[in-house]
């Protein structure tokens, strides 16, 4: 999953940072195309690159979720969004509570 915005963290095998998706563990050398993210509410997903070099995530609980550098920077509450193809609109992520669904119950997490 590793892309230009990514670099290796030294002395730690497999295990990345990405300027915009922050630190993940790639196992793909074992397990091809599974991420582990240091989020606790990421954690494993399962990661495909779209022809627009923007990622296809299934998640363990959420199912399929989109995003990219464009619309996700670790850390920048404003650009923490991930597409859910199950519910068919945007989520916000917080990295403590998780998945916030603005149309939800007027607007709740869904963790």
């Amino acid at each position: 999953m590793a892309d230009a915005n990514t670099s290796s963290l030294t002395g730690y095998d497999n295990w990345y940072q990405s300027d915009w998706l922050g630190s993940f563990f790639d196992a793909s050398s074992n397990d091809p195309d599974w991420v582990f993210h240091v989020e606790e509410k990421l954690g494993w997903m399962w990661v495909k690159t779209d022809a627009a070099g923007n990622y296809w995530f299934n998640h363990t609980t959420r199912g399929w979720l989109w995003t990219g550098a464009d619309y996700f920077i670790e850390g920048d509450d404003t650009k923490s969004h991930f597409y859910s193809f199950s519910l068919g609109r945007w989520l916000y992520f917080h990295p403590t509570n998780g998945f916030y669904d603005y149309e939800a119950n007027g607007g709740s997490y869904l963790d």
